[in-house]
Protein backbone atom coordinates (compact mmCIF):
# COMPACT_ATOMS: atom_id res chain seq x y z
CA UNK A 1 0.00 0.00 0.00
CA UNK A 2 1.49 3.45 -0.91
CA UNK A 3 0.20 6.50 1.51
CA UNK A 4 0.76 9.39 -0.83
CA UNK A 5 0.05 12.54 0.41
CA UNK A 6 -0.45 15.02 -2.61
CA UNK A 7 -0.85 18.74 -2.00
CA UNK A 8 -2.78 21.08 -5.01
CA UNK A 9 -0.34 24.17 -4.86
CA UNK A 10 -3.67 26.37 -6.41
CA UNK A 11 -5.67 25.94 -3.53
CA UNK A 12 -2.88 27.51 -1.25
CA UNK A 13 -1.45 29.81 -3.33
CA UNK A 14 -3.46 31.34 -5.83
CA UNK A 15 0.13 32.62 -7.85
CA UNK A 16 1.50 29.42 -8.40
CA UNK A 17 0.87 27.35 -11.18
CA UNK A 18 -2.04 25.14 -11.12
CA UNK A 19 -0.07 22.41 -11.06
CA UNK A 20 -0.29 19.30 -8.90
CA UNK A 21 3.02 18.44 -6.77
CA UNK A 22 2.98 16.17 -4.35
CA UNK A 23 5.31 13.89 -1.82
CA UNK A 24 4.88 10.88 -1.43
CA UNK A 25 5.96 8.58 1.72
CA UNK A 26 5.91 5.13 -0.06
CA UNK A 27 6.25 2.22 2.32
CA UNK A 28 4.56 -1.30 -0.19
CA UNK A 29 8.43 -1.60 -0.92
CA UNK A 30 9.30 -3.28 2.89
CA UNK A 31 5.45 -4.39 3.76
CA UNK A 32 2.95 -6.20 2.15
CA UNK A 33 0.19 -3.98 0.59
CA UNK A 34 -2.53 -6.27 2.63
CA UNK A 35 -1.28 -6.11 5.89
CA UNK A 36 -0.49 -2.56 6.38
CA UNK A 37 -3.05 -0.14 8.45
CA UNK A 38 -2.37 3.67 9.25
CA UNK A 39 -4.77 4.39 12.34
CA UNK A 40 -3.25 7.85 12.92
CA UNK A 41 -1.46 10.59 10.97
CA UNK A 42 -0.71 13.95 12.09
CA UNK A 43 0.91 16.40 9.50
CA UNK A 44 1.33 19.73 7.54
CA UNK A 45 3.46 21.11 4.82
CA UNK A 46 6.98 22.31 6.31
CA UNK A 47 7.71 24.19 3.10
CA UNK A 48 7.81 23.61 -1.22
CA UNK A 49 7.51 20.01 -1.22
CA UNK A 50 8.47 19.20 1.98
CA UNK A 51 5.50 17.50 4.77
CA UNK A 52 6.31 17.48 8.33
CA UNK A 53 4.25 14.70 10.30
CA UNK A 54 4.05 15.29 13.67
CA UNK A 55 2.97 11.65 14.29
CA UNK A 56 1.94 8.68 12.59
CA UNK A 57 0.62 5.07 13.66
CA UNK A 58 1.00 2.03 11.45
CA UNK A 59 0.15 -1.32 12.02
CA UNK A 60 0.70 -4.77 10.63
CA UNK A 61 0.14 -8.40 11.67
CA UNK A 62 4.00 -8.18 12.44
CA UNK A 63 4.57 -4.87 14.38
CA UNK A 64 2.83 -1.49 15.44
CA UNK A 65 4.82 1.38 15.10
CA UNK A 66 4.36 4.98 16.58
CA UNK A 67 6.55 7.69 14.17
CA UNK A 68 7.63 11.22 15.80
CA UNK A 69 8.68 14.55 14.44
CA UNK A 70 9.31 13.13 10.62
CA UNK A 71 10.47 15.44 8.00
CA UNK A 72 9.15 13.97 4.11
CA UNK A 73 11.01 15.61 1.53
CA UNK A 74 11.45 13.89 -2.51
CA UNK A 75 14.97 13.79 -1.15
CA UNK A 76 15.40 12.52 2.43
CA UNK A 77 12.95 11.07 5.15
CA UNK A 78 13.98 12.10 8.76
CA UNK A 79 12.02 10.42 11.32
CA UNK A 80 13.33 11.86 14.40
CA UNK A 81 11.90 8.80 16.80
CA UNK A 82 10.07 5.77 16.21
CA UNK A 83 8.70 3.37 18.46
CA UNK A 84 7.83 -0.30 17.31
CA UNK A 85 6.27 -2.98 19.76
CA UNK A 86 6.74 -6.55 18.26
CA UNK A 87 3.24 -8.26 18.35
CA UNK A 88 2.85 -12.14 18.52
CA UNK A 89 3.09 -14.64 15.72
CA UNK A 90 -0.15 -15.51 14.12
CA UNK A 91 -1.17 -19.62 13.81
CA UNK A 92 -1.28 -19.41 9.82
CA UNK A 93 -1.08 -22.08 7.05
CA UNK A 94 2.39 -23.04 6.07
CA UNK A 95 3.30 -21.75 2.22
CA UNK A 96 6.29 -22.88 0.19
CA UNK A 97 9.59 -20.33 0.40
CA UNK A 98 9.45 -18.33 -2.51
CA UNK A 99 12.51 -16.88 -3.85
CA UNK A 100 12.73 -12.62 -3.44
CA UNK A 101 11.38 -10.44 -5.58
CA UNK A 102 11.50 -6.97 -3.54
CA UNK A 103 9.96 -3.88 -5.79
CA UNK A 104 12.61 -1.73 -4.94
CA UNK A 105 12.59 1.64 -6.17
CA UNK A 106 15.81 3.61 -7.38
CA UNK A 107 13.86 7.11 -7.15
CA UNK A 108 12.46 6.77 -3.51
CA UNK A 109 14.05 9.28 -1.41
CA UNK A 110 16.45 7.58 1.27
CA UNK A 111 15.37 7.05 4.74
CA UNK A 112 17.13 8.20 8.03
CA UNK A 113 15.83 6.97 11.90
CA UNK A 114 17.48 9.03 14.44
CA UNK A 115 16.32 6.57 17.66
CA UNK A 116 14.31 3.32 17.07
CA UNK A 117 13.02 1.49 20.49
CA UNK A 118 11.99 -2.50 19.58
CA UNK A 119 10.42 -3.67 22.01
CA UNK A 120 8.51 -7.46 22.56
CA UNK A 121 8.87 -10.90 22.74
CA UNK A 122 11.37 -12.76 22.44
CA UNK A 123 13.50 -9.52 23.10
CA UNK A 124 14.14 -9.07 26.79
CA UNK A 125 14.23 -5.40 26.66
CA UNK A 126 13.96 -2.73 24.20
CA UNK A 127 16.33 -2.64 21.61
CA UNK A 128 17.23 1.02 20.92
CA UNK A 129 19.32 1.70 17.17
CA UNK A 130 19.43 4.87 14.65
CA UNK A 131 19.35 3.89 11.24
CA UNK A 132 21.08 5.45 8.40
CA UNK A 133 20.89 4.50 4.49
CA UNK A 134 24.20 6.03 3.21
CA UNK A 135 23.26 4.94 -0.33
CA UNK A 136 19.91 3.66 -1.42
CA UNK A 137 19.08 0.20 0.34
CA UNK A 138 22.04 0.48 1.61
CA UNK A 139 21.73 0.84 5.71
CA UNK A 140 23.99 1.47 8.69
CA UNK A 141 22.45 0.11 11.63
CA UNK A 142 24.10 1.74 15.15
CA UNK A 143 23.22 1.68 18.58
CA UNK A 144 22.61 -1.33 20.90
CA UNK A 145 23.84 -3.37 18.00
CA UNK A 146 25.72 -2.65 14.99
CA UNK A 147 25.57 -3.52 10.93
CA UNK A 148 25.19 -3.05 7.74
CA UNK A 149 22.12 -4.23 5.55
CA UNK A 150 21.87 -3.80 1.79
CA UNK A 151 18.62 -4.89 -0.08
CA UNK A 152 18.26 -6.27 -3.48
CA UNK A 153 15.51 -7.56 -5.75
CA UNK A 154 16.52 -10.98 -5.15
CA UNK A 155 18.44 -10.84 -1.64
CA UNK A 156 19.00 -9.04 1.26
CA UNK A 157 22.91 -9.43 2.98
CA UNK A 158 23.39 -7.95 6.32
CA UNK A 159 27.21 -7.81 8.50
CA UNK A 160 26.11 -8.14 11.97
CA UNK A 161 29.10 -7.12 14.72
CA UNK A 162 28.64 -9.72 17.81
CA UNK A 163 30.23 -7.96 20.29
CA UNK A 164 28.23 -5.56 22.97
CA UNK A 165 26.19 -6.24 26.01
CA UNK A 166 22.46 -6.17 23.92
CA UNK A 167 23.85 -9.40 22.41
CA UNK A 168 25.64 -10.30 25.29
CA UNK A 169 22.63 -10.23 27.24
CA UNK A 170 20.22 -12.40 24.76
CA UNK A 171 22.79 -15.37 25.46
CA UNK A 172 22.58 -18.35 27.80
CA UNK A 173 24.68 -17.53 31.21
CA UNK A 174 27.24 -20.21 30.30
CA UNK A 175 28.51 -17.84 27.29
CA UNK A 176 31.04 -15.92 29.13
CA UNK A 177 32.43 -14.27 26.19
CA UNK A 178 31.45 -13.42 22.73
CA UNK A 179 32.68 -11.26 20.06
CA UNK A 180 33.27 -11.53 15.65
CA UNK A 181 31.22 -10.86 12.90
CA UNK A 182 28.63 -12.68 11.30
CA UNK A 183 27.94 -12.08 7.51
CA UNK A 184 24.07 -13.32 6.48
CA UNK A 185 22.62 -13.58 3.00
CA UNK A 186 18.65 -14.63 2.50
CA UNK A 187 17.27 -14.88 -1.11
CA UNK A 188 13.64 -16.63 0.48
CA UNK A 189 14.65 -19.81 -0.15
CA UNK A 190 17.76 -20.40 1.98
CA UNK A 191 19.77 -18.44 4.22
CA UNK A 192 23.89 -18.63 4.31
CA UNK A 193 26.15 -17.07 7.05
CA UNK A 194 30.10 -16.72 7.33
CA UNK A 195 31.06 -15.68 10.82
CA UNK A 196 34.32 -14.88 12.55
CA UNK A 197 33.86 -16.19 16.21
CA UNK A 198 35.39 -15.41 19.47
CA UNK A 199 33.52 -17.21 21.84
CA UNK A 200 34.14 -18.75 25.36
CA UNK A 201 31.54 -20.75 27.42
CA UNK A 202 31.59 -22.09 30.83
CA UNK A 203 30.26 -25.93 32.15
CA UNK A 204 29.39 -26.71 35.51
CA UNK A 205 28.36 -30.52 36.59
CA UNK A 206 28.94 -31.07 40.27
CA UNK A 207 32.74 -30.34 40.90
CA UNK A 208 33.57 -30.85 37.35
CA UNK A 209 33.97 -27.31 35.96
CA UNK A 210 35.43 -26.32 32.77
CA UNK A 211 35.81 -23.69 29.57
CA UNK A 212 35.47 -24.35 25.83
CA UNK A 213 36.39 -21.65 24.10
CA UNK A 214 36.03 -21.39 20.08
CA UNK A 215 38.02 -19.20 17.64
CA UNK A 216 37.84 -19.32 13.93
CA UNK A 217 35.66 -19.05 11.41
CA UNK A 218 32.22 -20.79 10.99
CA UNK A 219 30.03 -21.20 7.76
CA UNK A 220 26.30 -22.61 7.44
CA UNK A 221 23.60 -22.81 4.91
CA UNK A 222 19.96 -23.44 5.81
CA UNK A 223 16.95 -24.33 3.45
CA UNK A 224 13.45 -23.33 4.10
CA UNK A 225 12.50 -25.56 1.53
CA UNK A 226 13.47 -28.66 2.84
CA UNK A 227 14.23 -27.28 6.56
CA UNK A 228 17.68 -28.72 6.79
CA UNK A 229 21.08 -26.92 7.09
CA UNK A 230 24.58 -27.38 7.20
CA UNK A 231 27.42 -26.37 9.94
CA UNK A 232 31.27 -26.27 9.09
CA UNK A 233 33.68 -25.32 12.20
CA UNK A 234 37.02 -24.50 9.98
CA UNK A 235 38.91 -24.91 13.52
CA UNK A 236 38.86 -27.82 16.52
CA UNK A 237 37.34 -26.23 19.97
CA UNK A 238 39.12 -26.29 22.97
CA UNK A 239 38.14 -27.31 26.39
CA UNK A 240 39.57 -27.39 29.82
CA UNK A 241 38.24 -28.82 32.80
CA UNK A 242 39.09 -29.25 36.97
CA UNK A 243 37.89 -32.74 36.93
CA UNK A 244 37.52 -32.23 40.87
CA UNK A 245 34.42 -34.58 40.30
CA UNK A 246 36.46 -37.60 40.35
CA UNK A 247 39.08 -39.34 43.16
CA UNK A 248 42.81 -38.14 42.15
CA UNK A 249 43.24 -41.72 41.04
CA UNK A 250 40.74 -41.56 38.15
CA UNK A 251 41.79 -37.92 37.64
CA UNK A 252 45.15 -37.99 36.95
CA UNK A 253 44.50 -40.21 33.95
CA UNK A 254 41.84 -37.86 32.01
CA UNK A 255 43.29 -35.33 30.53
CA UNK A 256 42.51 -31.37 31.90
CA UNK A 257 42.86 -29.96 28.56
CA UNK A 258 40.69 -31.01 24.91
CA UNK A 259 40.50 -30.63 21.43
CA UNK A 260 37.51 -31.26 19.92
CA UNK A 261 37.41 -31.56 16.33
CA UNK A 262 34.52 -32.04 13.17
CA UNK A 263 36.05 -31.71 9.84
CA UNK A 264 32.88 -33.21 8.29
CA UNK A 265 29.93 -30.83 7.90
CA UNK A 266 27.35 -30.72 10.69
CA UNK A 267 23.61 -31.39 9.16
CA UNK A 268 20.69 -30.10 11.41
CA UNK A 269 17.16 -30.76 10.16
CA UNK A 270 13.73 -29.71 12.90
CA UNK A 271 14.84 -33.26 14.57
CA UNK A 272 17.91 -34.15 14.60
CA UNK A 273 21.46 -33.17 14.26
CA UNK A 274 24.13 -35.07 12.40
CA UNK A 275 27.59 -35.20 11.42
CA UNK A 276 29.80 -37.83 9.64
CA UNK A 277 33.13 -37.60 12.13
CA UNK A 278 33.99 -35.90 15.70
CA UNK A 279 37.18 -36.53 17.18
CA UNK A 280 38.02 -35.23 20.58
CA UNK A 281 41.73 -35.33 21.77
CA UNK A 282 43.65 -35.03 24.86
CA UNK A 283 46.47 -31.96 24.70
CA UNK A 284 47.87 -33.29 28.20
CA UNK A 285 47.30 -36.61 28.32
CA UNK A 286 47.58 -39.55 25.40
CA UNK A 287 43.78 -40.29 25.13
CA UNK A 288 41.66 -40.32 21.71
CA UNK A 289 38.14 -40.32 21.29
CA UNK A 290 36.31 -40.86 17.52
CA UNK A 291 32.70 -40.86 17.10
CA UNK A 292 31.94 -42.14 13.27
CA UNK A 293 28.11 -41.64 11.60
CA UNK A 294 27.05 -39.41 15.01
CA UNK A 295 23.03 -38.92 14.64
CA UNK A 296 20.96 -37.07 17.54
CA UNK A 297 16.94 -37.41 16.76
CA UNK A 298 15.72 -34.34 18.75
CA UNK A 299 11.89 -35.15 18.63
CA UNK A 300 13.03 -38.66 20.70
CA UNK A 301 16.31 -37.37 22.10
CA UNK A 302 17.81 -40.59 20.83
CA UNK A 303 21.76 -40.84 20.07
CA UNK A 304 23.35 -43.17 17.45
CA UNK A 305 27.25 -43.75 16.53
CA UNK A 306 29.90 -45.67 16.01
CA UNK A 307 32.61 -45.33 18.87
CA UNK A 308 36.48 -45.52 19.39
CA UNK A 309 38.49 -44.81 22.41
CA UNK A 310 42.04 -44.65 22.90
CA UNK A 311 44.12 -44.18 25.85
CA UNK A 312 47.95 -44.86 26.21
CA UNK A 313 49.52 -44.27 29.68
CA UNK A 314 53.21 -45.30 30.76
CA UNK A 315 51.82 -46.78 33.94
CA UNK A 316 48.37 -48.13 32.84
CA UNK A 317 49.41 -49.03 29.52
CA UNK A 318 47.08 -48.69 25.68
CA UNK A 319 43.45 -49.39 25.55
CA UNK A 320 41.22 -49.34 22.45
CA UNK A 321 37.57 -49.49 22.83
CA UNK A 322 35.65 -49.69 19.87
CA UNK A 323 31.97 -50.41 19.77
CA UNK A 324 28.40 -49.07 18.59
CA UNK A 325 26.64 -46.59 21.10
CA UNK A 326 22.82 -46.00 20.73
CA UNK A 327 21.14 -43.99 23.54
CA UNK A 328 17.67 -42.54 24.46
CA UNK A 329 17.12 -41.09 28.35
CA UNK A 330 15.70 -44.37 29.60
CA UNK A 331 17.57 -46.85 27.54
CA UNK A 332 21.02 -47.08 26.26
CA UNK A 333 22.62 -49.68 24.10
CA UNK A 334 26.54 -50.38 23.45
CA UNK A 335 28.20 -53.10 22.19
CA UNK A 336 31.95 -53.64 20.95
CA UNK A 337 35.46 -54.69 21.72
CA UNK A 338 37.91 -53.53 23.67
CA UNK A 339 41.45 -54.39 23.96
CA UNK A 340 44.27 -53.25 25.98
CA UNK A 341 48.20 -54.01 26.57
CA UNK A 342 50.17 -53.46 29.74
CA UNK A 343 53.97 -54.49 29.79
CA UNK A 344 53.56 -54.02 33.57
CA UNK A 345 50.57 -53.76 36.02
CA UNK A 346 51.24 -53.60 39.26
CA UNK A 347 48.01 -53.82 42.13
CA UNK A 348 49.14 -53.80 45.98
CA UNK A 349 51.65 -56.56 46.47
CA UNK A 350 50.52 -58.50 42.79
CA UNK A 351 52.37 -57.92 39.49
CA UNK A 352 51.43 -58.68 36.08
CA UNK A 353 54.03 -59.06 33.27
CA UNK A 354 52.98 -58.35 29.35
CA UNK A 355 49.04 -57.99 30.19
CA UNK A 356 46.84 -58.72 27.46
CA UNK A 357 43.28 -57.90 27.26
CA UNK A 358 40.65 -58.79 24.71
CA UNK A 359 37.05 -58.51 25.29
CA UNK A 360 33.23 -58.31 23.55
CA UNK A 361 31.19 -56.78 25.35
CA UNK A 362 27.21 -55.40 25.27
CA UNK A 363 25.93 -53.41 28.03
CA UNK A 364 21.76 -52.49 27.75
CA UNK A 365 19.37 -51.21 29.75
CA UNK A 366 17.76 -48.59 31.62
CA UNK A 367 20.76 -46.39 33.45
CA UNK A 368 18.32 -45.27 36.45
CA UNK A 369 16.90 -48.94 37.18
CA UNK A 370 18.16 -51.93 35.45
CA UNK A 371 21.67 -52.59 33.21
CA UNK A 372 22.43 -55.62 31.82
CA UNK A 373 26.16 -56.54 31.48
CA UNK A 374 27.75 -59.49 28.92
CA UNK A 375 30.99 -59.94 28.40
CA UNK A 376 33.73 -62.60 26.98
CA UNK A 377 37.10 -61.41 28.35
CA UNK A 378 40.11 -63.16 27.12
CA UNK A 379 43.04 -62.20 29.71
CA UNK A 380 46.85 -63.44 29.13
CA UNK A 381 49.93 -62.04 31.11
CA UNK A 382 54.01 -64.40 30.86
CA UNK A 383 54.01 -63.98 34.38
CA UNK A 384 52.35 -63.45 37.81
CA UNK A 385 53.78 -62.54 41.03
CA UNK A 386 52.67 -61.92 44.45
CA UNK A 387 54.82 -62.07 47.60
CA UNK A 388 54.84 -65.61 47.77
CA UNK A 389 53.20 -66.87 44.26
CA UNK A 390 54.63 -67.31 41.32
CA UNK A 391 52.63 -68.10 37.55
CA UNK A 392 54.11 -68.60 34.46
CA UNK A 393 51.85 -67.33 31.64
CA UNK A 394 48.62 -67.55 32.86
CA UNK A 395 45.19 -67.36 30.69
CA UNK A 396 41.96 -66.51 31.65
CA UNK A 397 39.03 -66.47 29.60
CA UNK A 398 35.32 -65.84 30.69
CA UNK A 399 32.09 -65.75 29.53
CA UNK A 400 30.20 -62.97 32.26
CA UNK A 401 26.48 -61.91 32.07
CA UNK A 402 25.51 -59.78 35.16
CA UNK A 403 22.01 -57.38 35.72
CA UNK A 404 22.95 -54.36 38.25
CA UNK A 405 19.98 -53.20 39.91
CA UNK A 406 20.95 -49.31 39.98
CA UNK A 407 18.69 -48.08 42.59
CA UNK A 408 20.41 -50.53 45.54
CA UNK A 409 23.69 -50.45 44.37
CA UNK A 410 23.56 -46.47 44.53
CA UNK A 411 22.27 -46.80 48.06
CA UNK A 412 25.96 -48.32 49.11
CA UNK A 413 24.54 -51.60 50.70
CA UNK A 414 27.15 -54.20 51.57
CA UNK A 415 25.82 -57.87 51.89
CA UNK A 416 27.95 -59.19 55.10
CA UNK A 417 30.42 -55.66 54.27
CA UNK A 418 31.54 -57.46 50.97
CA UNK A 419 29.23 -57.63 47.78
CA UNK A 420 27.49 -54.94 46.54
CA UNK A 421 23.67 -55.14 47.06
CA UNK A 422 21.37 -55.04 43.86
CA UNK A 423 24.50 -57.16 41.87
CA UNK A 424 23.70 -60.57 40.56
CA UNK A 425 25.61 -62.60 38.02
CA UNK A 426 26.70 -65.69 36.24
CA UNK A 427 30.33 -66.31 35.09
CA UNK A 428 31.86 -69.16 33.27
CA UNK A 429 35.49 -69.57 33.45
CA UNK A 430 38.65 -71.27 31.80
CA UNK A 431 42.04 -70.31 33.01
CA UNK A 432 45.54 -72.07 31.60
CA UNK A 433 48.43 -72.27 34.41
CA UNK A 434 51.70 -72.99 32.75
CA UNK A 435 53.99 -72.96 35.46
CA UNK A 436 53.09 -72.86 39.16
CA UNK A 437 55.17 -72.08 42.62
CA UNK A 438 54.06 -71.09 45.93
CA UNK A 439 56.72 -71.40 48.35
CA UNK A 440 58.58 -74.73 48.01
CA UNK A 441 55.57 -75.97 45.71
CA UNK A 442 55.24 -76.17 42.12
CA UNK A 443 52.53 -77.19 39.94
CA UNK A 444 52.81 -77.92 35.82
CA UNK A 445 50.45 -78.05 33.45
CA UNK A 446 47.17 -76.89 35.49
CA UNK A 447 43.76 -75.64 34.83
CA UNK A 448 40.79 -73.80 36.07
CA UNK A 449 37.31 -74.38 34.84
CA UNK A 450 33.79 -73.55 36.73
CA UNK A 451 30.76 -71.66 37.32
CA UNK A 452 29.91 -68.86 39.82
CA UNK A 453 26.39 -68.06 40.17
CA UNK A 454 24.92 -65.24 42.62
CA UNK A 455 21.36 -64.65 41.75
CA UNK A 456 19.24 -61.75 42.59
CA UNK A 457 17.64 -63.58 45.58
CA UNK A 458 20.89 -63.71 46.94
CA UNK A 459 21.34 -67.26 46.23
CA UNK A 460 24.93 -68.85 45.40
CA UNK A 461 25.83 -71.37 43.52
CA UNK A 462 29.83 -72.16 42.39
CA UNK A 463 31.43 -75.29 40.57
CA UNK A 464 35.00 -75.37 40.35
CA UNK A 465 37.44 -77.77 38.96
CA UNK A 466 41.08 -77.77 39.48
CA UNK A 467 43.81 -80.21 37.39
CA UNK A 468 47.12 -80.50 37.12
CA UNK A 469 49.87 -82.51 35.20
CA UNK A 470 51.85 -82.56 38.26
CA UNK A 471 52.28 -80.86 41.85
CA UNK A 472 55.53 -81.00 43.49
CA UNK A 473 57.22 -80.51 46.68
CA UNK A 474 60.45 -81.42 48.30
CA UNK A 475 59.24 -84.72 49.88
CA UNK A 476 56.10 -85.59 47.57
CA UNK A 477 55.20 -85.33 44.19
CA UNK A 478 51.40 -85.90 42.69
CA UNK A 479 50.75 -86.86 39.04
CA UNK A 480 47.18 -86.27 37.26
CA UNK A 481 45.85 -84.17 40.21
CA UNK A 482 42.26 -83.40 39.58
CA UNK A 483 39.65 -81.69 42.32
CA UNK A 484 36.26 -80.59 42.24
CA UNK A 485 34.85 -77.95 44.21
CA UNK A 486 30.74 -77.80 44.66
CA UNK A 487 30.03 -74.64 47.49
CA UNK A 488 26.16 -72.96 47.19
CA UNK A 489 24.42 -71.54 49.90
CA UNK A 490 22.66 -67.87 50.39
CA UNK A 491 24.28 -64.69 51.19
CA UNK A 492 20.99 -62.38 52.48
CA UNK A 493 20.69 -60.46 55.41
CA UNK A 494 21.22 -62.66 58.54
CA UNK A 495 23.18 -65.92 59.21
CA UNK A 496 25.11 -67.21 55.78
CA UNK A 497 23.88 -70.85 55.78
CA UNK A 498 26.05 -73.38 52.94
CA UNK A 499 26.94 -76.27 52.38
CA UNK A 500 30.65 -77.53 50.32
CA UNK A 501 31.24 -80.89 48.79
CA UNK A 502 34.44 -82.15 46.70
CA UNK A 503 36.19 -84.78 44.84
CA UNK A 504 39.87 -85.05 44.68
CA UNK A 505 41.73 -87.75 42.16
CA UNK A 506 45.53 -88.41 42.67
CA UNK A 507 46.90 -91.44 39.71
CA UNK A 508 49.90 -91.42 41.25
CA UNK A 509 51.76 -89.72 44.73
CA UNK A 510 55.72 -89.86 44.83
CA UNK A 511 56.58 -89.98 48.39
CA UNK A 512 60.47 -89.82 49.62
CA UNK A 513 60.41 -93.80 50.17
CA UNK A 514 57.18 -95.01 49.11
CA UNK A 515 54.75 -94.64 45.43
CA UNK A 516 50.62 -94.66 45.42
CA UNK A 517 48.84 -95.23 42.15
CA UNK A 518 45.32 -94.58 41.45
CA UNK A 519 44.05 -93.35 44.80
CA UNK A 520 41.02 -91.43 45.22
CA UNK A 521 39.49 -90.25 48.66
Amino acid sequence: MALELSVDTQCFRGCLPCQSSFVALDIKHFIPVNELQVSCLDWRLSGFNRIHITKACVQTDAFNAQLYDTQLSMRQVNIKKADMQLLPPKKSDATRPQRLALPLDITRPKMHVAKLSISGEPLPKPLVVSISESELNQFVVSGDIAAEVTLQPERIAANIDLSGEYLSALLPPQIQALSGTSQLEFDGLAMDTELELETLVALEQAECKGTVAYIGAVSGRYDLATQQGKIALAEPISAKSTLDCLTSEYSKLLPTTWQLRMPSEITISTDSIATDLLEVTGKDKPLQLEVNELAVDLTELFVNGDIRLEFSDEKWGAHTLAGALSARPNFVNMSGEITSDLQKLTLQDAIAENLELNSRFKISGDPTELITVEAQPSIFSTQLLTSDLVIDNPSLTLDLHAQLDVPKLKSGHLLHRVLPEGMSFAITLDSKLQNLSVENVTAKQSALSGRVVLKPTHDFDINLNLTSAQIQQQNYKLNEFAQTLHWQGSVATGEIFSTLSGNTKVAEVNLADSQFEKREH
